[in-house]
């Protein structure tokens, strides 16, 4: 009867046990830099993604290129770093150890994309490019203007050569047309 009792106390023990002892999972921590390959300067805003965990893990570099994430699971995993403009990289069975922090050093190379062609046509010659402008609308090509006496290939100096047209202070820069200056806002109801 004695034995059978603690027997009992040994299996209940062990049941009772067992699920707390399965609830603490080893973690650890990884940290490191991510730089550009070329330059090697600190990328900022860079994805860093511990693949295959549920939920997933992960985090972004901040502005001196370093991250840091919490609570990964110790064993083999596979990390991906990302960034806008960069190849990504996948580093395959990353030992993570409960012994001491993983250190992870990324280089990410500059990815080239090939774009699709871009076609600039010209405009029509001496017609505005407002068409709701009706009355005295005037434009002038860059051409025009370095032919402009006084112009000094500076578009602001030809318009200022035409009637109506002033400049507003000195130091903002502002071509003032009839009244109507850059600062203020001109409203117009029918």
């Amino acid at each position: 009867m004695k034995s059978i009792k603690i027997l009992l106390g040994v299996l209940i023990a062990s049941c009772y046990g067992m699920p707390q002892l399965a609830g603490q999972a080893l973690t650890q921590s990884i940290s490191g830099i991510v730089k550009d390959a070329i330059s090697q300067q600190p990328l900022v805003g860079a994805t860093v993604t511990i693949l295959d965990t549920s939920p997933l893990l992960g985090g972004t570099t901040g502005l001196d290129g370093r991250f840091r994430i919490e609570q990964v699971p110790v064993g083999r995993q596979n990390i991906e770093v990302a960034y806008l403009g960069y190849e990504p990289t996948i580093i395959y069975g990353a030992l993570v150890t409960s012994a001491k922090p993983y250190l992870l050093g990324v280089t990410l190379q500059p990815t080239t994309l090939d774009l699709e062609e871009v076609v600039v046509r010209a405009g029509s010659n001496g017609r505005p490019l407002n068409q709701m402008a009706k009355v005295s609308a005037r434009s002038f090509s860059i051409e025009q203007s370095s032919r402009f006496a006084g112009g000094l290939s500076d578009p602001a100096r030809v318009a200022n050569s035409f009637a109506g047209v002033t400049f507003g202070a000195p130091q903002d820069n502002g071509v003032v047309v009839r009244g109507n200056s850059p600062v203020n806002v001109l409203w117009r109801i029918e």
